[in-house]
């Protein structure tokens, strides 16, 4: 691997790509063929080599550490749920401050009006 110049982690990540490959049923003499086409497609939409092997080992780690590639859907179903439930309750939260600024207004207003009626009360004392 010195020789060559790759680390034992690209190494790993390698035969982890492999073996996922392997796995979907693709035969090995068609392997070459399999990854030039993957590589051509790619290439077509702008994913450039370097893109590819970033995004494959941020799917891996990914999927490792968080959940299963086939959890992913339920995984970003249950994140958007999520969103939608925090941005109701700012949307709630956003209606009572509101109504609390409107209220605090309401409650200035009789306050200096009391103190008016205070002052005119002791100046007619007076």
């Amino acid at each position: 691997m010195k020789k060559v110049g790759v680390s034992a982690a690209q190494c790993a990540l390698g035969f982890r790509i492999a073996t996922i490959i392997i796995k979907t049923g693709i035969n090995e003499d068609s392997f070459e063929n399999f990854i030039l086409d993957v590589y051509n497609r790619c290439n077509n939409i702008g994913l450039s080599p370097q893109s590819i092997s970033s995004y494959l080992q941020d799917l891996v780690e990914f999927s490792s550490n968080v959940l299963p590639i086939s959890k992913i859907p339920d995984y970003i179903k249950e994140k958007t749920d999520e969103k939608r439930k925090l941005e109701e309750e700012i949307e709630k939260l956003n209606v009572q401050i509101s109504r609390l600024q409107q209220e605090k207004k309401n409650s200035e207003s009789l306050r200096d009006q009391a103190l008016q009626e205070k002052e005119l009360t002791i100046s007619e004392l007076k």
